[in-house]
């Protein structure tokens, strides 16, 4: 889907593309950039060579560790996704690094469900409280897998947040819209975007070729935690 949409755009007399990609078409990413059309990568940086917007990941899951831990958790499950991409893998890192500084637990899981879905939020914080019925937090990557650990959780009665606190890594503003709304490390999502346009717009208004672009440009954008009754 994303290589024929891809080629799509190639073919479409486009003079920009900004792209938040999976990082399996970068041959093809790099050569519509040297076509003469201007690339920016946004939310995952892939490649480089190509100018990237993206979030702090690794802070992200550092300062979730801590707020989670000035709120009384000392063992803590993680939710995430696969390594081949950059947010998991630098959440993970974040978050394992201030989990060892702190001296608190860490826990992990995995599920054969798709990653970005309630179902592997739900069958993971299933996992988690089997392995470790103590357990008194849980970090979800994104607000979706956040919602199926909700669901899991009160099913066994537990309550929210007195007896462990949920808190999303990928916030969108969805955690505000739910019964009992959900902490989340919100993502500056508007900001982010006004700035990849800017960007892109300014590359293809230089009239810069291939060979004359100036050096990529990458910029990190740090995450907001906002604070709900999850935690």
């Amino acid at each position: 889907m994303e290589k024929d949409c891809l080629s799509r755009l190639r073919s479409g007399f486009v003079d920009g593309i900004i792209l938040a990609g999976t990082g399996r078409n970068g041959r093809l990413v790099r050569d519509i950039q040297a076509s003469g059309i201007s690339m920016l990568q946004i939310v995952r940086c892939q490649d480089a060579r190509i100018s990237s917007i993206v979030a702090d990941y690794r802070v992200c899951g550092a300062d979730a560790a801590k707020y989670l831990r000035a709120r009384g958790c000392r063992k803590l499950g993680l939710i995430n996704g696969s390594f081949q991409y950059a947010p998991y893998k630098e959440r993970y890192e974040g978050f394992t690094q201030a989990v060892e500084a702190l001296g608190l637990e860490a826990h992990f899981c995995e599920s054969d469900r798709p990653i970005n879905s309630f179902e592997y939020g739900y069958d993971c914080a299933n996992q988690l409280l089997d392995e470790t019925p103590d357990l008194d937090a849980i970090l979800a990557a994104v607000d979706v897998q956040g919602l199926g650990a909700i669901r899991a959780v009160t099913q066994r009665g537990l309550r929210i947040p007195d007896q462990i606190k949920i808190i999303s890594l990928t916030g969108h503003e969805i955690g505000a819209m739910l019964q009992t709304t959900m902490t989340s490390m919100e993502m500056p999502a508007q900001r982010m975007g006004d700035k990849a346009a800017q960007m892109i717009i300014e590359e293809i208004e230089s009239g810069a070729g291939p060979d004359q672009r100036s050096i990529p440009q990458h910029l990190s954008f740090t995450m907001q935690l906002e604070e709900r009754e999850s935690t």
